[in-house]
């Protein structure tokens, strides 16, 4: 029940049906802490953070959503959170290096993808975003040099170039690219078209073999 009305987005409704359980099961509590984490707002954050306190068993899925939730607010407190997490998947440390992108902390980013176990393409892709928003084109060269290559990576290096201006560089990245997808040609027409090469991007838009609503939008904005 307390997954019902959680979909329902009614979180007073959500914390009568909870109270009034005469038991709980992980599933339930989990529910509960992920309604209010995800609701996003200070109040919420902090009734969240009581049910967590009192979870007689704390799953990842809830260490998660703390990290999560206080990510939305305050860098410093998701960072203590995941600090005192007993364990840790691959979406905890994406979410701590979201969390690092959002408040423009690329040292912190950059030293917990080194801590990381593992990368997957979520944590390759966010911190080349973070790089691109801030500007920093060496540093995000280096970190793309450091991860595996794949289409996530190369499309999230195509973007950082494009957004920065460095056209010339991006039709060389783009040139590299062992294979290409309808992001890595979206990618390209609103670049190019915000650097106002429309003639470059409307060529790339009639070549495409496919196109989605993206491209439709992309090349509509650029002409």
């Amino acid at each position: 029940m307390v997954a019902a009305a959680a979909h329902s987005g009614d979180l007073d409704e959500i914390a009568q049906i909870f109270e009034r359980m005469p038991m709980r099961d992980s599933f339930s509590w989990n529910a509960m802490v992920a309604a209010f984490a995800q609701a996003g707002h200070l109040h919420d954050v902090s009734l969240a953070s009581g049910v967590f306190s009192r979870m007689p068993m704390r799953e990842i899925l809830s260490w998660n959503a703390m990290i999560a939730a206080y990510g939305r607010i305050d860098a410093g407190a998701a960072k203590n959170i995941f600090d005192q997490a007993l364990e840790r998947d691959i979406i905890a440390w994406n979410t701590l290096l979201r969390v690092c992108a959002r408040f423009g902390l690329l040292d912190s980013a950059r030293e917990a993808m080194e801590k990381m176990p593992l990368w997957d393409p979520v944590s390759c892709t966010t911190i080349l975003a973070a790089h691109t928003q801030r500007g920093v084109l060496a540093d995000a060269k280096k970190i793309f040099d450091a991860v595996p290559r794949n289409l996530f990576s190369w499309n999230a290096m195509l973007a950082c170039y494009l957004q920065n201006r460095e056209v010339g560089t991006a039709m060389g990245i783009l040139a590299e690219m062992p294979e290409k997808d309808v992001i890595t040609w979206n990618t390209m027409i609103a670049g190019l078209a915000a650097n106002g090469h429309l003639a470059d991007a409307k060529a790339i838009f009639e070549s495409m073999a496919s196109r989605d609503a993206t491209s439709w939008g992309s090349i509509v904005a650029a002409l």
